[in-house]
């Protein structure tokens, strides 16, 4: 086994115990789905179930199969690295030491240390956004979607090969030309976006979109894949037909889907004191779909966000909550007052007052807390339920008791 097998094997270990579900032999296919799930979130990179499978040797495979750098990359983030080489850097697994007679005197090793030295200061000077000069901005960083965004740039002065852009949207780097001074992305899904400017895979700077939906956007998402749904409004409740998700075909699978409502805009008022209430109701279809769930997330300016998570009864070890630098998961603590039957309708309520919240449950109050970094001003929400959902209504309220977003699908 290489050293680099050995790395992969100890990533493996550490994902295992990351995720806290116990040994690897009781793991079932909703462990893996889940795992998919976690990844994707944290990283944007899609890995199928079957694949994690195969790497985590629950399939048989080609035992000499090695995972394509984006995997080790996606694996290495997840557990808090910028990336692979970062994860193995950090290791202090020890490739094969070959013994050897001295054949150098003193005086030789000071010659081959001083001209290694200089290679390195020569050819691997230390990345620090202040050694290089360049320009970097967006000239129009809103737009009702879908829009256009022009991304200025001027990285002429910048000696590097590997400098890239990533819109946000995914974690997928795009490569700049020093030919060129702008480049231009097409934002078709609403949010608030960070856009950052890579040099050898170090992030230098990064610039703020905003992409406003004219009113509800409905999605049905699929393993980082976003399809634009038509929401159908019927006696007071917003739905995504059926024949929606059969009109995708073969792209979707029926298994790992959310449908999803989102609203992007500058609401005029502070995430960190506002409340927001809808009334849901998951309607799944699938009877081995054992753990259906939904979120309710929210967004500030800078894109710092928070996230309610609610899981079916039994399932509250796959917990995921966030309010700004606050975390917590369900393998940590049994959030038990976030189970409920998601199959019946849920009144959901967060209210939140000088960083300071609580969360109600068809009219009980099931956890409070704070957290300390401002969210700042509220630009985005989203409800998502996994496999078919139907929404009664939504309402954000400021503090002071103002309404600045209501439907009652009527």
């Amino acid at each position: 086994m290489n050293y680099q097998q050995k790395c992969f094997e100890n990533c493996i270990k550490q994902i295992i115990e990351k995720t806290g579900w116990g040994d690897l032999s009781t793991w079932t296919h909703s462990h893996f789905e889940k795992l998919r799930e976690n990844i994707f979130e944290k990283t944007s990179i899609n890995i199928s179930s079957r694949t994690l499978k195969r790497l985590f040797g629950k399939e048989k495979g080609d035992k000499s199969y090695h995972p394509q750098i984006e995997t080790k990359n996606a694996f290495a983030i997840y557990l808090g690295y910028k990336d692979w080489f970062d994860y193995v850097n950090s290791l202090a697994i020890e490739p094969r030491k070959f013994r050897f007679k001295p054949l150098l005197g003193v005086s030789g090793v000071l010659v081959i240390l001083a001209i290694g030295v200089y290679f390195v200061f020569r050819f691997f000077p230390f990345n620090s956004k202040k050694n290089y000069v360049f320009s970097f901005n967006v000239e129009k960083n809103s737009g009702t979607i879908p829009f256009v965004a022009r991304f200025n740039y001027d990285i002429s002065e910048i000696d590097r090969d590997s400098i890239f852009i990533q819109f946000g949207v995914m974690k997928t780097l795009f490569p700049l030309s020093r030919e060129k001074k702008a480049i231009y992305y097409t934002y078709k899904t609403c949010g608030v976006f960070n856009v950052i400017l890579f040099v050898q895979k170090q992030p230098v700077d990064t610039v703020i979109v905003y992409a406003y939906s004219a009113g509800i956007e409905s999605l049905i998402t699929n393993t980082g894949k976003y399809f634009p749904a038509r929401g159908v409004c019927s006696n007071g409740i917003l739905t995504i037909p059926m024949s929606e998700v059969l009109a995708i075909g073969n792209e979707l699978n029926r298994k790992e889907y959310w449908t999803k409502y989102s609203v992007c805009k500058n609401f005029n008022i502070s995430a960190d004191s506002f409340s927001i209430q809808i009334r849901f109701k998951g309607n799944t279809l699938l009877d081995e779909l054992p753990c259906p769930d939904m979120k309710l997330r929210w967004a500030g300016e800078n894109n710092d966000h928070g996230r309610v998570h609610f899981v079916q009864h039994g399932c509250s070890q796959l917990l995921d909550l966030e309010f700004s630098e606050k975390k917590f998961k369900g393998i940590d603590a049994p959030f038990l007052a976030f189970e409920v039957n998601i199959r019946d309708w849920n009144t959901v309520c967060y209210s939140v007052k000088d960083k300071k919240f609580s969360i109600r449950v068809n009219d009980s109050v099931v956890f409070e807390n704070a957290y300390q970094k401002s969210i700042g001003k509220l630009y985005y929400f989203s409800v998502s339920v996994r496999d078919q959902s139907m929404i009664d209504y939504i309402n954000v309220v400021s503090t002071a008791g103002d309404t600045v977003f209501y439907d009652d699908f009527l």
